[in-house]
């Protein structure tokens, strides 16, 4: 019981579905029990049937215990904060300003790191510490770090969530090295760096590091290889370090959401198009313009479907990740097309290829790898003679003035 957490409510239902049955498990030993004495007198048949039933009275036990087990899971965390303090970054718009909201509303002390003092501006009227700091930095990294740490005080500090991020997208092909390294800069780099300062102070708490990584950590899609790739290191980083915390009873979370309304999923189209324009032409010429366009014009399209309100995901962060005594090593939020992509990553190599490869281009082939148009039918010989006879008597006539002006006055019709 108390393994199922501090919850008065959970204990008592948890008591009460152990005693009963129990008291089944009971029944039915005494009731196996008394038919294998009166077995030893008959027939051993009956012995057989009963055991199977006591088997399967076991057995249901066991899966009603789990029921109730998974049932009650989700009251088993505090419904407050408790002031204890947490540093979030990614602040400025979105899903991580969403989380700040959820936190402080939650009862914790939240430090809010933004990138932009227009982000920071949007906490003016809330009780966030706020940092403003470039996290690609080593002074941005000493900045945040410092800040939390003063904040938290003599109570230490409870949560780190890695929440800040950036997506490049666009296709190997023309996606220049940099967009790489710009993207493990802030999604991968930026992480360790402050789990790295900050674990002493986390394993002092017996604290927990939340890491939000996406479902393209887990599968990456078409059109994504900087992120993808900077979000499957973070994914591994997150393993290793959840291992290595164990004896000090850290918690380490990871946050998997799918397409979410936010400022970073709606500019995705523009920021695809960006890239393939800005590259040389001679990487995006075997494509050409009109697939470029046509590719932006559907996944636009595309998005807006997918795109899921994401303050629903950011609840569940704030109620599975830092509220629960608990949690889990991963998060794959309810709302959202996390799980069917999720799904899709299960696939066989040459399924999944084939299947991601047309959700995201649904339609047109590249330039050059376009059969070539079908040539015009042929016109029959008699038809084609005619067409040119006709063509030159009307070259004929219009050269001539005088006879045009004959044959219309004569009534004739010009035709052709």
């Amino acid at each position: 019981v108390g393994s199922l957490g501090n919850s008065t409510r959970v204990q008592e239902v948890t008591r009460r579905v152990v005693e009963q049955f129990t008291a089944i498990v009971f029944r039915r030993c005494n009731s196996v029990t008394a038919t294998v004495d009166d077995s030893e007198q008959g027939s051993m048949a009956p012995t057989t049937a009963t055991a199977a039933a006591a088997a399967a009275a076991a057995a249901a036990a066991a899966a009603a215990v789990y029921i109730a087990y998974k049932w009650t899971k989700n009251w088993r965390y505090v419904s407050v904060g408790n002031g204890r303090c947490i540093l979030l970054t990614g602040c400025d718009t979105g899903f991580g300003r969403h989380v700040a909201q959820q936190a402080l509303d939650a009862g914790f002390k939240v430090v809010a790191a933004c990138y932009t003092e227009a982000g920071a501006a949007t906490f003016a009227s809330t009780t966030a510490t706020i940092v403003v700091a470039d996290l690609t930095t080593a002074e941005g990294v000493e900045r945040v770090v410092k800040a939390a740490l003063a904040a938290a005080g003599d109570a230490g500090l409870f949560a780190l969530v890695n929440n800040a991020g950036l997506c490049l997208p666009g296709n190997v092909d023309w996606l220049p090295p940099d967009a790489y390294e710009r993207s493990m800069a802030l999604n991968f780099h930026a992480p360790v760096k402050l789990t790295y300062a900050l674990l002493p102070a986390l394993k002092s708490t017996r604290g927990r590091v939340v890491n939000v990584t996406s479902v393209d950590g887990v599968v990456a899609l078409p059109s994504t290889a900087a992120y993808s790739a900077s979000k499957h290191a973070l994914e591994a980083f997150s393993d290793v370090l959840r291992a290595e915390m164990l004896p000090w009873d850290v918690n380490v979370v990871v946050v998997e959401p799918g397409t979410m309304r936010t400022p970073l999923a709606e500019a995705f189209a523009d920021g695809w198009l960006r890239s393939f324009r800005e590259a040389p032409a001679e990487r995006t010429a075997a494509y050409g313009d009109e697939w470029a366009r046509r590719h932006v014009t559907q996944t636009n399209k595309g998005m807006e479907a997918a795109m899921v309100d994401a303050m629903p995901t950011a609840l569940e962060l704030v109620h599975r990740a830092l509220l629960h005594p608990s949690p889990p090593s991963r998060i794959l939020p309810a709302k959202g097309n996390a799980k069917i992509l999720w799904t899709l990553g299960q696939l066989p190599d040459s399924i999944r290829d084939r299947v991601l490869y047309s959700l995201v281009f649904p339609s047109l082939l590249p330039l050059t790898l376009r059969p070539p148009p079908p040539p015009p039918p042929a016109r029959p010989l008699h038809t084609s003679l005619r067409r040119d006879h006709c063509d030159l008597c009307r070259q004929q006539i219009s050269s001539s003035r005088p006879l045009h002006i004959f044959l219309k006055a004569s009534g004739r019709q010009e035709c052709g």
